[in-house]
């Protein structure tokens, strides 16, 4: 552990400390510096969805590592430049928020972070989107049709659906599962589809906001380690 003190700026102050540390604290810190070996300094736009803007990935704050209020160790290992809670991973590598010291679970990894990052970039030009809430995501995908779940970027906690024409996204918001259903969000690539879906789910009972009326336009791409942003297609690594 002698790289720790690098990492974690209460062990730079003391690292005497590390010996003083309760043993689960201890037994997570390896996991903890890989995460940042892996993923520290990476930057990735995000165009829909609740962390809509962009996901920065890395350790901060003071003490990085701690305790939520349900006794599971988290750490901060993301930051949203308009988000006013904290972002943070918890011991099962899910992620989530927390407005004070209550974690919010909202996905499964940081690999699904990702995945569903690079699966809204792929909606470049589709101009139709709305929301459906209260309402389970399953009965939603029936009630449109044609839909086949993406496994790459679905989980247990976040589901994507697709076809050539339409998207379905379930996920909660940052206020993460709790006991409301997770919002779907839709997106049509065309006019037409937008009128049928809405109409499909009306007639079924289910509430929809928005009337596929929101454009969704601006894409930024998603670039890779050492190259110009916008060149290519994977995500930012910036020096913090």
């Amino acid at each position: 552990m002698a790289d720790l003190g690098l990492m974690f700026p209460t062990l730079r102050r003391d690292p005497h400390l590390v010996a003083a540390m309760e043993p689960a604290f201890v037994a997570r810190l390896p996991t903890v510096v890989e995460f940042e070996r892996t993923y520290g300094g990476l930057t990735v736009p995000v165009v829909g969805g609740p962390l809509e803007g962009e996901i920065r990935l890395g350790l901060h704050g003071v003490d990085p590592v701690w305790r939520a209020s349900d006794g599971r160790l988290v750490y901060r290992g993301a930051r949203h430049p308009t988000a006013q809670c904290t972002l943070l991973f918890d011991s099962d590598g899910r992620f989530g928020t927390a407005w004070h010291d209550k974690f919010n679970v909202m996905l499964d990894s940081v690999e699904l972070v990702l995945e569903q990052a690079a699966a809204w970039a792929a909606l470049h030009g589709w101009p139709h989107s709305a929301i459906v809430t209260g309402a389970d995501a399953a009965e939603v995908v029936r009630a449109v049709g044609g839909l086949s779940l993406d496994g790459d970027a679905s989980g247990e906690l976040s589901q994507w659906w697709s076809s050539d024409d339409l998207v379905a996204v379930s996920s909660y918001g940052l206020n993460g599962r709790g006991r409301a259903p997770a919002s779907i969000h839709l997106v049509a690539r065309a006019a037409a589809q937008a009128r049928e879906i809405r109409a499909a789910l009306t007639g079924h009972g289910f509430t929809v906001s928005g009337y596929f009326v929101g454009r969704f336009e601006r894409v930024p791409q998603l670039v890779r380690e050492g190259v110009v942003p916008g060149a290519d297609g994977g995500p930012r690594r910036e020096d913090r």
